[in-house]
């Protein structure tokens, strides 16, 4: 038994299955910029990534309208619904399990806890946009709630969807451009009413369903005109190709040039934040993405052949899991700035463990319910369910690829956690290499005692265009865990402080045996000298006061180590390498 009415033979877009799997690994890629690389973070927008937001609603509304043609009755909308709950609520609900147990430091606080907790269970975040609760937990899953909202109207639009998109078009567009007037208006007047919800201007235009209600009609529309142009326009296999190239090409252009398109138009008319945001992600992309929708469905070119092939089709079934769980995985793989030599390995890790943990899921998880879920829609028999549910969930016939996928992962993660949290990130010497940094350093500034588990044996500087850079050489006198401070202080004449550059010893807090020696490279910049008439040097614990140096120029009761600029530091020596 069907669990809709379908008018027509559904059409199958296997070229649009792997397009969004290369939209969900792109927005992977964005999110993951300045996190697992050492790329710009301002490069997720030059690159015009967040637009990919149209593609999916567009793609969204096109082909739910070319699926379902007709839902009349209640019977049927409820059936609709549910389909959808059960498509995109189980994989939400698990990946929001997991953050809320692994990843705490990104889940709401303070006594709003409750609130967001709900607004994400029941995917409403995007609805009411309060306190920055699209952002909190796992902020990819507000495009969820940006489609359920949708799909709750789908079955009004589509019933006459026919005969009134002429103005219901319109309609939605200006409904669009008078919420962004609005928000443009509460922008450059806050109101504090607004101010105590946190309600930003900015998210209600970029999430609110009522902001994407216009892309998603445009999908239902261009079904319309495909079921036309598939049975009147054929064109040949050049010709089809060549379009699917321009279309892509037009694509990657509109992404990467509506941010130029946009600030020259700022420029020039004083656009603000409001109205910038909503041309150059929500309105200038629409028709590059439905072009390329349209192009690419009725698949005339080799292109949308080959990106039919069966395995690019599977990845795309792949792809709303991805988008879910890439946030997680970059929060777990998130390298520091002493990693950075290995980033490539920590990337490499992430992929990999992307599409084990999706397809992980996929099939543990996400099928499994999808199977309740059209089980449910299928018969009436109450008492048959639960036998159903548990005959189909694959561990009792197909546990063995999810297994070995798991145990690939849990290795995988469990390396780079190791290199993360238990590694020792120090640069540790030998008695060799230390003398001969040691021998070049300051004079004076050599075997310093700090209290007693700690001796700076040298210091060496060098004078750079940015600005100062040092090399602190430290031994350990005994046995203990690296979780002191090192103070790094610019100090003009009177002693005021004009900046620093404290960092943690070991940022993992590992132990270290007496006697170990390590080399710590820190900069200061011109900006911080600018004034600056001695560097201050000293170590401390967290909520503690700096501990005392048995000897040298000092301040703080002898627990600031003072190093003259102009006497000690005129004259640039080149760092030794430690090699």
């Amino acid at each position: 038994m069907l669990c809709y009415v379908i008018t027509r033979q559904t059409p199958h877009f296997s070229s649009l299955s792997a397009l969004r799997f290369a939209a969900a690994v792109t927005v992977a890629f964005g999110h993951s910029i300045g996190y697992l690389n050492n790329l710009d973070h301002g490069l997720l927008y030059a690159l015009g990534i967040p637009s990919l937001m149209v593609f999916f609603h567009v793609l969204s509304g096109f082909t739910l309208a070319s699926i379902y043609a007709e839902l009349s009755g209640k019977d049927q909308v409820f059936r609709f619904w549910m389909a959808r709950i059960g498509r995109i609520w189980p994989v939400h609900v698990f990946v929001l399990a997991l953050v809320i147990v692994c990843f705490p430091q990104h889940q709401a606080s303070g006594h709003l806890w409750w609130w967001h907790l709900a607004a994400h269970f029941t995917l409403t975040q995007s609805w009411f946009p309060l306190w920055g609760s699209p952002s909190v937990f796992n902020g990819p899953s507000w495009t969820l709630s940006t489609e359920f909202g949708l799909y709750l109207l789908f079955p009004v639009l589509i019933c006459r969807w026919r005969n009134i998109w002429r103005w219901a078009l319109p309609m939605f567009f200006l409904i669009a451009w008078g919420a962004t007037f609005w928000a443009n208006i509460l922008e450059h007047n806050p109101c504090k009413l607004l101010e105590g919800l946190h309600l930003g201007p900015l998210d209600f235009v970029y999430v609110h369903p009522i902001m994407r209600l216009f892309e998603f009609s445009v999908g239902m529309t261009l079904a319309i005109f495909w079921g036309r142009a598939s049975e009147r326009y054929r064109v040949g296999s050049f010709f089809g190709t060549a379009l699917e190239i321009c279309a892509v090409c037009f694509v990657l252009l509109t992404m990467i040039g509506s941010p130029v398109v946009v600030a020259a138009l700022d420029a020039k008319f004083k656009l603000g934040k409001v109205w910038g945001l909503w041309l150059d992600l929500l309105l200038l992309p629409l028709g590059p993405f439905t072009c390329l929708i349209m192009i690419f469905s009725l698949g005339r070119g080799w292109v949308s052949r080959l990106m039919s092939a069966s395995w690019l089709v599977f990845l795309g079934e792949l792809s709303f899991t991805i988008y879910l769980v890439h946030t997680p995985l970059i929060w777990a793989m998130q390298s520091s700035p002493t990693t950075s030599s290995k980033l490539w390995i920590i990337t490499a890790v992430f992929w990999i463990s992307v599409f084990l943990l999706a397809h992980i899921i996929h099939v543990v998880w996400e099928q499994p319910w999808r199977r309740f879920f059209r089980n449910i829609l299928s018969s009436t028999p109450h008492k048959t369910i639960p036998d159903q549910v548990f005959a189909h969930f694959p561990w009792k016939t197909r546990w063995k690829l999810p297994a070995v996928e798991f145990a690939v992962l849990t290795i995988l993660i469990s390396t780079v956690l190791w290199d993360k949290y238990f590694r020792l990130h120090l640069h540790i010497l030998t008695e060799t290499q230390a003398t001969k940094i040691t021998h070049r350093s300051l004079r004076g500034l050599r075997g310093l005692q700090f209290g007693d588990g700690f001796a700076l044996e040298g210091i060496l500087h060098q004078w750079t265009d940015s600005g100062l850079q040092l090399q602190l050489v430290w031994r350990s006198l005994k046995n203990q865990r690296l979780d002191y401070v090192i103070a790094v202080h610019c100090i003009d004449h009177d002693g005021k402080l004009l900046g620093g550059a404290d960092y943690p010893q070991e940022m993992n807090r590992r132990p270290i045996a007496s006697g170990d020696l390590w080399v710590d490279t820190v900069t200061l910049r011109k900006d911080q000298l600018k004034e600056a008439t001695s560097i201050g040097l000293g170590m401390y614990r967290l909520g503690e006061d700096l501990i005392p140096i048995d000897r040298g120029t000092r301040d703080w009761r002898d627990r600031r180590l003072l190093i003259d600029i102009e006497s000690q530091m005129s004259t640039p020596a080149k760092p030794v390498s430690a090699k």
